[in-house]
């Protein structure tokens, strides 16, 4: 079997469409409300396991809401109204999909399940933006503010991805750790490659309001690891084209010469982005500026 490349595309009507690229075979199933879509890659390796897969997720009124990527050890659960993360019982099984390594990948379902009625989690609420039960959340279990997603993240870090100003504020007048890491620090492959920080979400994703916001609380505009894997938050906005966090982040204290993990300097990568082929040619004038303000510094 090839590659197995799975993606759902949500539409307003709630119908979830689960695409095997490698069979060119798609699978149709209708979401009605109160059902959720949970999606398995059986792996003749490990036994039946949950992988994860990129997914959006939808809102009750048919709007996607928000677009998950590849997560370590993840299932997603899909409904019209919540979502759902829970922990894989075979840890590292992830790699099946990410990788693509055929001999991995045994079969593809699709099955509807329950969806849960339980309260939204804290990430729930942070990724929802909905203050209500995020006050909720945190008046239940005052712990939950530090504690990480089977990702490793924390709730700011989701709202900092998400651009949830108000969530992320709540959550660090509750005591959020800004400079908190999506993973353990020296261990390991797995934990080493998702080190990022809120900071490197908001970057990343370009919300310059929710940066200043992270700085103001104490984030630290240089950020990385003790083994050298995470490049800056300079960088994470340099690789999104994000002109104005740039500039933000080199006025509070970003090294601009402050090298990537495979240790280009930012106005290099800037420069090198701008001529790729993949660069989308708006975003091409964007990250020349990059690199003559990097340049320049």
């Amino acid at each position: 079997m090839r590659p197995l490349l799975l993606a759902l595309l949500l539409s307003g009507s709630a119908l979830a469409q689960p695409v095997d690229t490698a069979r060119g075979e798609p699978h149709t199933v209708e979401v009605s409300a109160g059902d959720a879509l949970l999606i398995r890659v059986a792996n003749h390796r490990y036994g039946p396991a949950s992988s994860a897969v990129p997914v959006a997720i939808v809102q009750p009124d048919g709007a996607v809401l928000d677009e998950q990527e590849y997560e370590p050890g993840v299932s997603f659960y899909i409904t019209t109204g919540t979502s759902r993360v829970v922990p894989d019982a075979q840890p590292g099984t992830w790699t099946t999909t990410f990788l693509g390594e055929d001999e991995r990948v045994e079969a593809l379902s699709v099955e509807l399940v329950a969806a849960p009625t339980l309260p939204l989690s804290l990430h729930e609420a942070a990724l929802f933006d909905d203050l209500a039960a995020l006050e909720a959340a945190l008046t239940a279990d005052e712990g939950a503010v530090h504690r990480q997603d089977a990702s490793y993240r924390t709730a700011l870090h989701v709202a900092a991805a998400a651009g949830h100003l108000a969530a992320a504020r709540m959550l660090l007048d509750a005591g959020a750790d800004p400079n908190a890491m999506a993973g353990t620090d020296g261990g390991g492959y797995q934990m080493t490659m998702t080190l990022y920080r809120p900071l490197h979400e908001a970057a990343d994703a370009g919300h310059a309001d929710l940066v200043a916001l992270l700085l103001d609380a104490g984030a630290d505009p240089n950020a990385t690891d003790a083994q050298g894997m995470t490049s800056p938050p300079l960088v994470s906005a340099v690789y999104g084209g994000r002109l104005d966090v740039v500039r933000l982040l080199l006025d509070r204290g970003a090294d601009p010469t402050a090298p990537t993990a495979e240790g280009q300097t930012p106005a290099d990568l800037a420069a090198d982005l701008a001529e790729a082929d993949w660069t989308d040619d708006e975003a091409r004038p964007v990250l020349r500026e990059i690199a003559t303000l990097l340049s320049a510094r």
